[in-house]
């Protein structure tokens, strides 16, 4: 222990400067950091009408908080949605003309980046490739999801500009509507093509089977089904016919009925609209920065300490010169005091 001690005393600045350069370095990158700022809103979910809403069947195995909180999750995670929702609200206009100044790190690498030109101006145009890609980098992680109860769902939205968070954080209702309603839509379209198919060949299995009948009838007149085993068949097939073509024509009135009443599949509405975001603390971000700062820098001392010692094979002591020489020690100079803490007497005598 002695001997890392001695060594440390011996280069004390030097094993000290990577403790106060990464302490520095810390402390400047958590004061750059941006602060951050929090808004919510809550909405309202419920089962559509004409189903039975959800507050006289309390016990649903599903609610429709619960649905709703799946379906948000399931948006925030694809950028076309977060470029639409930036869109309708004011963040992507924010984006494509404002641009803060950065700070700490990202302050330097950005001045050296430019010192080599390998950055654009400030002032040049931004086109909105780059600004989808700054609305999905900044929306990607600013939302989240909590259910409050079987109809209350909590919407969170956390961001470094508390000047576009509630527009945005508000847009997103409007855009969860437009974006169910349009998958319903498109979902019933097919549906109904799908029915018109089924119903125009229906329509010429019927046609073809009365035709059958028609023909029968004129090659056999007076025959019965009831005496006529083949007229009797024809007939069936005819009558199974018209009844798949009923029905199929009611299936179709009935998808393009649900096609223009479209709607999300619960009824949805904002309780509580985002208003003036609140400043988040950073007290812990930046405690926690500085502690790792420092035990960076002091793992790094004890490192550089370490290899210091293992390189040094100076014999210092008795016991160095006895482990590497082999010989016994008998007698030890001391190291001579400096002129300057000599007594007056005496440097007058070495003067002279």
């Amino acid at each position: 222990m002695s001997r890392y001690l001695e060594t440390f005393l011996r280069h004390k600045i030097a094993l000290m400067l990577p403790i106060i350069i990464a302490l520095t370095m810390s402390t400047w990158y958590a004061t750059s950091v941006p602060h951050k700022y929090e808004t919510d809103m809550t909405v309202w979910f419920d089962t559509a009408a004409p189903s039975q809403s959800s507050l006289e069947d309390p016990s649903p195995y599903t609610t429709p908080a619960a649905q709703g909180q799946i379906v948000l999750q399931e948006f925030f995670g694809t950028e076309q949605f977060l470029i639409n929702v930036a869109h309708r609200g004011p963040l992507a206009d924010f984006l494509a003309n404002y641009h803060p100044a950065k700070k700490g790190p990202s302050s330097l690498i950005s001045t050296v980046k430019s010192l080599f030109g390998k950055s654009s101006s400030s002032s040049a145009p931004v086109n909105s490739q780059i600004v989808d890609s700054e609305i999905t980098s900044l929306l990607g992680k600013a939302f989240t999801v909590s259910v409050l109860g079987p109809q209350i769902v909590r919407i969170t939205m956390i961001a470094p500009d508390p000047s576009y968070m509630p527009a945005t954080l508000n847009a997103v209702a409007a855009e969860y509507i437009d974006e169910v309603t349009s998958s319903l839509k498109t979902r019933d379209a097919a549906s109904v093509a799908y029915y018109e198919t089924q119903v125009n060949a229906a329509k010429l299995s019927l046609s073809a089977a009365n035709s059958a009948v028609v023909a029968y009838q004129q090659a056999h007149p007076g025959a019965l089904p009831t005496t006529d085993p083949d007229y009797n068949q024809l007939t069936q097939v005819a009558f199974q016919a018209q009844t798949n073509f009923t029905s199929l024509q009611n299936t179709l009135q009935e998808a393009n009925l649900t096609l223009q009443n479209v709607q999300a599949p619960a009824a949805f509405h904002v309780v509580d609209p985002a208003l003036a975001a609140i400043e988040l603390s950073n007290k812990k971000h930046m405690l926690f920065t500085v502690i790792a700062g420092l035990l960076a820098g002091f793992v790094i001392t004890v490192l550089a300490l370490s290899a210091l010692v293992a390189l040094d094979k100076t014999a210092r002591r008795e016991e160095d010169i006895e482990g590497l020489l082999g010989m016994e020690v008998v007698a030890i100079i001391r190291e001579l005091p400096s002129q300057r803490r000599l007594p007056a007497a005496v440097r007058r005598v070495k003067s002279s």
